[in-house]
């Protein structure tokens, strides 16, 4: 349990993105759990704001080749809006289910709740990654 403790909080203070050549950290002036937690959710808070914000753009987007295809009698596209919904809640559930599994691992320590929270950030960020490459 230790280890456990110890690993999520050097993977939070530690140098763990790089962007535009250079390293940075996610959380590089937070120094305790609570810190730590607070700066996580605030990073969690925003990538869920995103992820949002492109599943939405993704809905608009099916319905309107749905209507364009229905509109020259295709199949190709009919229940296109359904699936881009069943997706978004497919993946509110694996991200609950896998994060809470995360959460659960740490048992009763003080960092179950960072280690939940880490966990749907990075769910959410390869969410987001995956929306931007379709």
């Amino acid at each position: 349990m230790k280890y456990l403790l110890f690993f999520t909080i050097f993977l939070l203070s530690s140098p763990s993105y790089a962007h535009d050549g250079q390293e940075k950290s996610l959380c590089p002036d937070s120094k305790t759990s609570i810190e730590i937690s607070k700066c996580v959710d605030a990073l969690f808070n925003s990538a869920e704001e995103e992820r949002l914000e492109k599943e939405e753009a993704e809905l608009q987007h099916a319905e309107i080749l749905e209507k364009d295809f229905k509109d020259m009698n295709s199949v190709q596209y009919q229940d296109f809006t359904s699936y881009v919904q069943k997706s978004r809640a497919a993946f509110e559930t694996y991200r609950e289910e896998e994060c809470m599994r995360i959460r659960l691992s740490y048992g009763a320590g003080t960092m179950a709740g960072i280690g939940y929270i880490s966990c749907k950030l990075n769910l959410t960020e390869q969410r987001i990654e995956s929306l931007r490459n379709e």
